[in-house]
């Protein structure tokens, strides 16, 4: 049995934007959010379970910033590795933007995976993409862009944006990642 044991826990499938490849873009507006409480004694029966590595993602979690905070400290006091994954809404001012990093950071984050796409900077500003790279960096918080691809040439321009520094990994929609960054010299 394999001891170490990730999971993808989806706190919730609200999010402030709609993108068509995502599993948070139905029509329904009646998006469920998991009960604080319950979320919490979750997080903590899976560490039982030794349940090494929880990813928070489905919706957009940071709009549940204080909850989500909450559930990285359950983390952190059981020795869990967290990982949010977020489109960058937030990371509108540097200020804000350090101020949400330097929270996530002492709350028990272990890792930021910011999404970039074609789908989701037509809501949200690549700049804020920047912003939240370059505060988890300057913060110190392990972060990388996920850059999600179907792989046509619709993706060419978002993939010709390249933040010196920043490790980027491309993903299929609906799929973990598959293609790691590579040295090109």
């Amino acid at each position: 049995m394999n001891s170490f044991r990730k999971i993808a826990f989806g706190y919730s499938t609200q999010c402030n934007i709609k993108c068509g490849h995502c599993v948070a873009a139905d029509d329904d507006q009646k998006k469920a959010k998991m009960d604080l409480a319950r979320a919490r004694a979750i997080v903590s029966e899976m560490a039982s379970a030794h349940v090494k590595g929880i990813s928070f993602t489905a919706g957009e979690p940071l709009l549940f910033l204080n909850d989500i905070v909450e559930l990285l400290e359950v983390c952190k006091k059981n020795g869990i590795y967290s990982r949010v994954v977020t489109n960058g809404f937030w990371a509108e001012t540097p200020r804000c933007t350090d101020d949400i990093v330097s929270e996530l950071k002492t709350a028990g984050l272990a890792q930021l995976r910011i999404s970039y796409s074609r789908w989701h900077q037509k809501h949200v500003d690549r700049e804020n993409i920047v912003s939240a790279a370059q505060s988890s960096k300057k913060l110190g918080l392990d972060y990388f862009i996920s850059f999600v691809t179907d792989f046509s040439k619709q993706d060419a321009p978002h993939e010709q944006y390249h933040i010196p520094g920043v490790p980027v990994i491309s993903t299929a929609p609906r799929c973990l990642p598959i293609i790691p960054p590579t040295d090109a010299t």
